[in-house]
């Protein structure tokens, strides 16, 4: 296994790096997203969740990359929120895991698109010569 950051500079430092992995993480699910979509299952949206779902920029880079919503839980934890459902239908708390869901769910934030077409296949394109050049 092999790991590239490209366009590196004596100017950068620890915030570029933290936005490479942002964004890295962006392409590699629009990657995952062109996949789907490839085999007959394009995602008109994206739920997402866990801690680094709480970074507002993360979630709207996802958005903008992807050109889809992406919609976050305002309790990112699902995984514990996941146990408590099935707890609460468990002890008879809830009658069905979709009612346990809707009443436990809570509310939540969406991300749509706001980077342009154009922009958006730069960034791509950019990423694509990296992989190549790794």
């Amino acid at each position: 296994a092999r790991g590239v950051i490209a366009g590196l500079s004596f100017a950068s430092g620890r915030a570029q790096l933290a936005r490479a992995a942002l964004e890295a993480m962006a392409h590699q699910t629009h990657d995952l997203a062109t996949a789907f979509a490839a085999d007959g299952a394009p995602w008109s949206m994206l739920r997402i969740d866990g801690g680094m779902a709480a970074n507002d920029w993360m979630a709207q880079d996802l958005a903008d990359m992807l050109g889809i919503d992406v919609e976050r839980p305002d309790f990112v934890e699902t995984t514990a929120l996941g146990a408590a459902i099935l707890a609460a239908v468990g002890c008879g708390m809830q009658v069905s895991l979709e009612k346990a869901a809707q009443a436990m769910r809570g509310g939540g934030k969406t991300f749509n698109p706001q980077m342009t077409g154009d922009v958006r296949e730069a960034r791509l394109a950019r990423y694509a010569r990296a992989l190549t050049a790794a």
